[in-house]
């Protein structure tokens, strides 16, 4: 069997994948934790630089993997730019959301990313989605509005900021999905990495503070190693297992960050943010379900 073109094994095989993305999940939410630590200090655009700067570190095995230089020959550059772009805005507007809402609350919101590429895969991929997926599309906005709270007073319209993240997530992972078609994964990592270092190195002097200690220094490398570290391992994550068999531990993230929320700054979701997320997660695992299912016609 094949998971996005990569083969899948047995059931050790199976098992090693899940190992793979359930630390990849817990390392993505330690930096997440690292950039809302740091962000406190210093500007989006210089968090954003060090991400990309110390996510080449773990990136480049990747690409010696495929092929070395040969692996990073591509048919579609301009697709490249148009991920690279995307994920630059959602590593942006989630790094400025993580300063106003609490960590758990804020990578819940960041699951509306399912939602996303389940409506961006109807115009650019050609999918036809039916009245199963439409209605879990509407339950899963509807867990969106159990969050946020409109008209509420604990109501923050920065919460947008989350949102967007989560949609220009879903384009990310949509477009990644095109140039899988015919581009190495070695390529498709390092050209996003590329397309968030050069635009943040180019900025960079006009948001520039200094850290502080050599400590700050060492955090901002760890944020980067642990992002690409995270990424190299979702990779071997699908070599070993399917994506419907992988999509319910990828929401083990969501306990990583209320732990790490509640010992660092002792954050605890609320009960509107646990309904929500609740729904958010339910909808996100049956459009995988539905997706992973063989189709004769659209469901």
């Amino acid at each position: 069997m094949s998971a996005g073109g990569l083969s899948v094994g047995g059931r050790e095989d199976v098992l090693r994948g899940i190992l793979f993305c359930v630390t990849a999940f817990f390392f993505f939410a330690c930096m997440d934790a690292l950039a809302k630590h740091l962000g406190a200090t210093y500007h989006w655009v210089q968090l954003v630089f060090f991400r990309a700067l110390f996510g080449f570190l773990p990136v480049l095995p990747v690409v010696w993997s495929d092929g070395g230089l040969r692996a990073l020959r591509t048919r579609r550059p301009m697709l490249h730019l148009i991920r690279s772009t995307a994920v630059l805005v959602a590593l942006a507007t989630y790094f400025i959301g993580l300063q106003y809402m609490a960590l758990a609350e804020a990578l819940t919101l960041a699951f509306t990313s399912p939602l996303f590429v389940t409506l961006l895969s109807i115009p650019l991929l050609g999918e036809r989605v039916g009245a199963h997926r439409l209605l879990a599309l509407i339950a899963g906005f509807g867990g969106v509005i159990v969050i946020m709270q409109p008209g509420a007073d604990t109501f923050r319209p920065e919460a947008f900021y989350l949102i967007v993240a989560g949609a220009a997530f879903a384009l990310s992972s949509v477009l990644t999905r095109l140039l899988g078609r015919t581009e190495t994964n070695g390529a498709i990592i390092f050209y996003s990495t590329l397309g968030q270092f050069l635009p943040m190195a180019c900025v960079l002097p006009l948001f520039w503070i200094a850290p502080a200690s050599l400590d700050d220094w060492l955090l901002f490398v760890l944020m980067g190693c642990l992002g690409g570290i995270g990424l190299q391992l979702i990779t071997l994550a699908f070599r070993n297992a399917q994506a419907s068999v992988l999509a319910p531990f990828e929401y083990t993230t969501l306990i990583w960050a209320t732990l790490i929320g509640w010992f660092a700054w002792r954050e605890w979701p609320g009960n509107h943010v646990w309904i929500g997320a609740a729904i958010l997660v339910a909808t996100g695992l049956y459009i995988t379900y539905r997706e992973g299912r063989p189709r004769q016609a659209p469901v």
